[in-house]
């Protein structure tokens, strides 16, 4: 089981460095293919691409880093939810069972309002996976928990989900290229989030943490 572990993280790393390597070459001549993308995806407008592209390649490091230990330990059954790598991992007793490269809310995190496109911070309870037309499967993430809707948070509808209407999962990795999401957590392939559904079913009680690594939890 560690060796399939260890191969499917150096596939995906391999994934990510070859997305980047057409990033880098080919980044200005691909400007109207990157507006088609936000365009598919509904994103801004006026989104930084310098910004985002130093961003990415910051994360590219760090998911190096990340791959050499195990990010489960000690964690108990649990997904964690790494907003800054942008990568989702499902521990079981403290064991990485699959980990996958995800998108986020196009405005960031720490989600407060309806409408802000920003997804929430904290851990969470998951309801039963279900089928969606738009996403193909759709596992509710339960925000806001009561204490946040004293505290005046709004907004719902939260989930992790797979790639936006049927025909981008042909897409694959180009899917988690930018964080496009209303504030959802998604994964870039149909079979990705049938997998996490499948293990969510046999772990009725788990809960998603989802955190910015770089700050104290």
């Amino acid at each position: 089981m560690a060796k399939v572990n260890c191969g499917f993280h150096f596939f995906q790393s391999l994934q990510v460095l070859f997305g980047v390597c057409i990033l880098l070459v080919g980044f200005g001549a691909r400007a109207a293919s990157l507006e088609e993308l936000k365009q598919s995806y509904g994103l801004p407008a006026d989104l930084d691409m310098a910004y985002w592209k130093e961003s990415y390649e910051a994360r590219l490091m760090d998911w190096g880093k990340a791959l050499a230990v195990n990010p489960c330990l000690n964690k108990g059954t649990v997904i964690l939810a790494h907003t800054y790598m942008h990568r989702l991992h499902l521990c079981e007793e403290g064991r990485l069972v699959s980990s996958h490269p995800i998108a986020i809310g196009r405005k960031g995190i720490n989600k407060r309002s309806e409408g802000d496109y920003k997804t929430p911070v904290g851990v969470y309870p998951l309801a039963a996976p279900r089928e969606s037309d738009r996403y193909g499967m759709f596992i509710p993430v339960g925000y806001p928990t009561a204490e946040q809707r004293r505290q005046g948070y709004t907004g719902g509808a939260i989930g992790i989900h797979g790639p936006y209407f049927r025909f981008f999962q042909l897409w694959g990795f180009f899917n988690i290229l930018f964080d496009w999401t209303q504030g959802c957590l998604a994964v870039g392939t149909d079979s990705e989030i049938a997998r996490i559904s499948d293990w969510v079913v046999k772990h009725p009680k788990v809960t998603v943490n989802i955190f910015d690594e770089r700050y104290k939890q």
